[in-house]
């Protein structure tokens, strides 16, 4: 069985595969200040209710936008499931084009979200998601994200009424048969929900505008059947659909990169060649650092306006010898030299590994 689990800011969502059927899902809070024991205690009693063991759980995939959270969640998978989950965060390949300024802000769930969204529906998208914040989403025809906006959430901001004007009570989230009301009660309903699904509708209409194709509004979240039902322009209500993409990554190909390092003569070379015999594929970061340090190359020029042309030897190559000399009794001049290597390196190797991912996605790097 897989285990996947969406960690919110307010609430965690947690669901049950079994194969593609989701059997069991719950929500439980997000408290950052709870134990690996605590939650360890609470997922297991969840399951147990459901006559379920842990050893049932095969495979455990966690989409988290509370980073505290995952100094519980991680340990917790391997301590009493000893899984090793699968942690979708910014940045993870999902095989679908994110087309934002900066990929790596959009959160997790977010992407997650859209994903499934695309996988179910194949067409172009606008995904509302009702939680702390509420953020809304596009995603193209030809499944792109294309990128959204965020709004407070419809709890958060109704707290702040509540918190801020002292004769107001807090009320629960209901809507009162006419806007015109005749008492405060039942007249703060109205404006706390008649007011957000005037919100929802204004910018799904102003998101359409913006758009070529006519999307399909997709209304996802804890709160979506309260809010969506008073809208105009929602169309479909999937209230569990992030773990259903998270269900979706799971299954999705994954290369595994496994890091070896040590001293001198601690054996990374024969562990690597041991590794490279059972079909892994080695980057050398060795190799890549006398790479990037040729002669008359960038890192070459910056290297020798630091140090001198005395690091150089007869053929005009940095000489190591003379390199290491300089650096490795000054450790201010050692760091200055990692910082002019390690850039052009790692470059090398995110290219080096972009490319064995198009063409080998399962791969043992």
């Amino acid at each position: 069985m897989l285990l996947v689990i969406d960690v919110g800011n307010t609430n965690t969502v947690l669901g049950l595969y079994d194969g593609e059927e989701l059997i069991h899902d719950w929500r439980v809070r997000t408290v950052i200040d709870h134990t690996v024991d605590e939650y360890g205690m609470l997922i297991l009693n969840l399951l147990r209710n459901c006559r379920i063991g842990s050893k049932a759980i095969k495979n455990i995939i966690i989409s988290c936008v509370v980073p505290p959270m995952l100094n519980i969640l991680d340990p917790l998978c391997r301590k009493y499931f000893d899984i090793v989950p699968l942690i979708v965060g910014p940045g993870v390949k999902t095989g679908m084009p994110i087309l934002y300024d900066n990929p790596r802000e959009v959160g997790a769930d977010r992407i997650v979200n859209a994903v499934a969204a695309y996988e179910k529906y194949r067409r172009g998208l606008i995904i509302v998601d009702f939680g702390t914040a509420t953020t809304f989403d596009y995603i193209s025809p030809q499944g792109e994200y294309m990128g959204g906006c965020i709004a407070p959430g419809i709890m958060i901001s109704s707290e702040a009424l509540f918190e801020r004007a002292a004769k107001l009570p807090r009320v629960e989230l209901s809507s009162p048969r006419t806007i015109i009301t005749k008492d405060t009660v039942s007249g703060m309903q109205a404006g706390i929900m008649y007011g957000y699904a005037a919100l929802v509708d204004g910018i799904v209409e102003r998101m359409k505008t913006e758009t070529v194709s006519v999307p399909l509004v997709v209304a996802t979240g804890g709160l979506a059947n309260v809010v969506a039902k008073e809208t105009k322009h929602i169309d479909v209500v999937d209230e569990l659909l992030t773990l259903e993409g998270l269900r979706e990554k799971s299954r999705a190909k994954v290369m595994l990169n496994v890091g070896l390092t040590g001293g001198i003569a601690s054996g990374k070379s024969t562990v690597a060649r041991m590794l490279v015999a059972k079909g892994a594929l080695l980057i050398d970061f060795d190799e890549m650092a006398h790479a990037v340090q040729e002669q008359e190359g960038k890192v070459w020029r910056e290297i020798v306006r630091h140090f001198g042309p005395e690091i150089l030897g007869p053929d005009g190559k940095i000489d190591r010898r003379r390199l290491g000399d300089c650096v490795f009794a000054d450790r201010k001049k050692l760091d200055l030299l990692n910082s002019l290597v390690h850039p052009a390196v790692f470059e090398q190797w995110w290219s080096r590994l972009e490319e064995i991912r198009k063409t080998q996605p399962e791969a043992i790097v």
